[in-house]
């Protein structure tokens, strides 16, 4: 298990998370510096927050007659236990500088399964 943990944090890079709780709702941050609104998904499901990110990169630079490629992926994936159920169908999402923030209302009235929230620009 040590082998698998330490291969992931190799692939995927770390998501630093804050979560504040109040009454109401939960209040998340998480930091996704150089990922804009179309490279993430955020999903989630009672109390399940999933935050993943794919974003890919290519360089070609030509001189003369040789030419210089590079390529590159940056990963992302984050699953966090929530300290209560959440209202899925009440969650909201925005992305400002570099970090994803959530508001998910506390309760259990939303949709039984999965549910993707979309993250807007802020």
């Amino acid at each position: 298990m040590d082998d698998w943990f330490k291969a992931e944090s190799e692939l995927l890079r770390p998501v630093p998370v804050t979560i504040s709780e109040s009454g109401e709702a939960l209040q998340i941050e998480a930091g996704v510096p150089g990922f804009d609104v179309n490279d993430l998904e955020v999903n989630v499901e009672g109390q399940r927050l999933t935050i993943s990110g794919k974003k890919e990169t290519s360089e070609e630079k030509k001189n003369g007659t040789s030419v210089y490629k590079e390529q590159r992926s940056n990963e992302i994936l984050r699953v966090v236990n929530l300290p209560s159920a959440v209202d899925t169908a009440k969650a909201t999402a925005g992305l400002k500088n570099g970090v994803l923030r959530l508001t998910l209302t506390k309760g259990i009235k939303g949709k039984v399964g999965t549910t993707k929230v979309e993250v807007k620009s802020v």
